[in-house]
């Protein structure tokens, strides 16, 4: 699906990443939580890419939106995820 709605200067956003391992999808959410209801303004599909790529995605995608915190499930592979992106950054 990709962007619904471009950044916008001086909001903020968050990230959510769900790292699924064979069956489920991966999925990136990106919310405008600078006012209320929050917004929905970017969603991605990550199925099919190594960990590794998914993770460079998520950390493009938040950079593009104003570097924005990342919320990542970590159940299952998320756990082991999280730790590298912690080390990342």
């Amino acid at each position: 699906i990709g962007d619904l709605s471009v950044p916008i200067h001086g909001h903020r956003y968050s990230v959510g990443y769900d790292p699924a391992r064979q069956r489920d999808r991966s999925a990136v959410v990106v919310i405008d939580v600078s006012c209320k209801p929050f917004q929905v303004v970017h969603i991605l599909d990550l199925k099919g890419l190594d960990y590794t790529i998914q993770m460079q995605r998520v950390g493009a995608i938040a950079a593009q939106y104003g570097n924005a915190k990342i919320t990542i499930d970590s159940s299952a592979a998320g756990a082991v995820l999280l730790e590298q992106m912690k080390k990342e950054g």
